[in-house]
């Protein structure tokens, strides 16, 4: 029986780079640089995903692809993983599941997982104590409902109000949805999370990282970045590609149906707040690719222009092969040609390779 909510161990890193999708990027910048005279090209992490016979192969090629960035809303794909790790622990613990009542469940919740919790992010622990311990751990009882088992006990399922907030957080794009699900969840418990999954890295100050709120509810954590001052809502590129890798192969939380929970969530956001590589939705004129899943970012930097970003699963629309991109500091008002037009080239220069 589990006594710690961590992930046992970090998940492994999916994405290996290669060689021909390499060469396929290098083709797609330079035709994007005669096309786009001048105009910047964004950060990327592209993944061509091999899939045969429910064994899965992710073929990696980017640029600036580890550095951290502000990305706004994007960091929010980190608290929906994080709620269905916490999912997963909670069931996963006989102590709780065969606790008498639902009250007493969530007070062993407490007794057993915040102690661990509260000393697995350094960096939250640092912040105290403007970051109080309500700040940093979950609140089991928002988060949860325990439903009664035949022969005795519970099992938990995410509770009606936080499914809604998650949703509207991840399809909407809500910020107060969004402070909701990080208020319940606490920061010590999300980014302590992210960081024993190995979505983060604390050396580099680098990964997915989540410690402020989107409505000012709390004092922010910052964590160093390059395109703004210091943020509270960063990612890199490489470390979401992995996390989206996670959910395709259906491995996070040792749970198909977890994933495909998340994969549902960001399937409707590419209905509703559509992908800045989503021409066939913004009514601009297709690209070779379709947009199965999406969350995009839209930040406002201090004294500059706003920033957008994207953690997208594309399908090749000839092919049928999907594909993986996560893009980052695109100007806003920019030029939305650039991003699509660099990834379209290249996913095409790719499947043409013999």
């Amino acid at each position: 029986m589990p006594t710690s909510p961590l992930p046992s161990a970090p998940y492994p890193t999916l994405l290996g780079d290669d060689f021909k999708l390499g060469v396929a990027l290098e083709a797609a910048k330079a035709a994007v640089a005669l096309q786009f005279p001048g105009l910047p090209l964004p950060a990327l992490s592209l993944v061509a995903v091999n899939e045969q016979g429910g064994n899965f192969d992710f073929l990696h090629a980017g640029m600036n692809f580890s550095d951290m960035f502000y990305s706004g809303s994007l960091p929010k794909i980190g608290a929906m993983y994080a709620a269905f790790e916490l999912l997963r622990a909670m069931n996963e613990n006989d102590e709780i599941t065969n606790a008498a009542s639902p009250a007493a469940a969530f007070a062993r919740a407490r007794a057993l997982f915040d102690p661990v919790i509260d000393a697995s992010s350094a960096l939250i622990s640092a912040a105290a104590p403007q970051v109080t311990n309500e700040m940093r751990l979950p609140t089991y009882g928002s988060i949860f409902s325990a439903v009664p088992r035949i022969g005795g006990g519970f099992a938990f399922a995410l509770r009606g109000s936080f499914t809604t907030d998650m949703r509207d957080m991840i399809v909407k794009s809500d910020n107060g949805a969004a402070g909701k699900c990080i208020m319940a969840l606490g920061y010590s418990w999300l980014n302590g999370c992210l960081e024993r999954a190995g979505f983060f890295f604390p050396p580099a100050k680098a990964g997915i990282w989540l410690a402020g709120t989107y409505i000012g509810a709390w004092p922010p954590v910052r964590v160093p970045c390059v395109n703004d001052t210091p943020t509270a809502q960063g990612i890199t590129c490489f470390d979401t590609a992995n996390l989206y890798a996670h959910l395709l192969q259906g491995t996070l939380t040792g749970s198909n149906a977890n994933c495909s929970s998340m994969l549902a969530l960001l399937s409707e956001a590419a209905g509703f707040d559509s992908a800045f590589l989503d021409w066939i939705r913004r009514g601009l004129p297709p690209k070779s690719y379709q947009v199965n899943q999406t969350k995009i970012g839209i930040g406002t930097r201090v004294g500059r222009k706003n920033v957008l970003s994207e953690a997208t699963v594309l399908t090749h629309v000839p092919t049928g092969r999907r594909f993986i991109a996560v893009l980052q500091n695109i100007e806003d008002p920019g030029v939305l040609d650039v991003p699509a037009t660099l990834v379209d080239t290249a996913i095409n220069s790719f499947v043409a390779m013999p």
